[in-house]
């Protein structure tokens, strides 16, 4: 059964980084136009007139983290479909209780899960 669930998510994860990686290549072809365009001393002005740090109300969540393993559709030998819970794989595997989705804040283990 861990066999199968292990598989499911090797997959699923699989295309999402696919999915991701063709997110930032259109969103790097976008910003290459932007300077063919305006040229680059232009964008990099704009870009210094906005804020360096993401607005207060910002709050990473586990699910942003690289760690995070999203809920994930398990087949039982009923034929039933039970849905797995998100999970964070570090935790899980260190034995540690799970915890709620704004704890990435604090979470030693947080690494925002960017494609760059």
């Amino acid at each position: 059964m861990y066999e199968l669930d292990f598989i499911t998510c090797q997959e699923r994860r699989e295309k999402e980084d696919v999915a991701k990686a063709e997110e930032w290549g259109f969103a790097t072809l976008e910003l290459a136009e932007l300077v063919r365009r305006w040229g680059k001393q232009v964008i990099e002005t704009e870009l210094t007139k906005l804020p360096d740090t993401p607005p207060m109300l910002y709050q990473p969540l586990c699910a942003q983290c690289v760690h995070w393993r999203p809920p994930c559709p398990m087949p039982l030998s009923n034929g039933n479909t039970y849905t797995r819970p998100g999970f964070c794989e570090l935790r899980a595997a260190s034995d540690l209780a799970q915890m709620p989705q704004h704890y990435a804040a604090k979470c030693s283990f947080y690494e925002p899960d960017t494609p760059f």
